[in-house]
């Protein structure tokens, strides 16, 4: 599955975007890769991806633009029973920030996969 989050600019032309993403560790299926987008979480169980205009050549957002900001690949098929179990209790939980406003979106593992409760 890939998790690609898109930001929709509904307001005047923005020049400071970013999104950041943590994705449980256990959905990635390469541990060892790393992403050029990738910085340092707080919380060890997951791996924290960022981007910003900065990564997109400082391009503006102009009003009713919608940009894909980044597209990462997450996968179960590797796990076993247990951490898929640990790992559907866990959720992503997208921020995103246009100029001065601020937005998120929580969705649980469980959900996202499809998982029965």
């Amino acid at each position: 599955m890939r998790l690609a989050p898109q930001l929709k600019n509904k307001g005047p032309r923005a020049k400071e975007y970013s999104c950041t993403i943590p994705i449980p560790r256990l959905l990635l299926t390469y541990s060892t890769a790393t992403y050029m987008i990738e910085i340092k979480p707080d919380n060890a169980e997951y791996r924290l991806f960022r981007i910003t205009e900065a990564n997109r050549q400082s391009l503006p957002l102009q009003r009713d633009d919608t940009v894909q900001m980044m597209a990462i690949d997450v996968c179960l098929m590797n796990l076993s029973q247990e951490q898929i179990a640990h790992v559907a209790s866990l959720s992503v939980a997208v921020k995103a920030e246009i100029e001065s406003h601020q937005y998120s979106l929580t969705r649980p593992v469980r959900d996202i996969f499809g998982l029965a409760g």
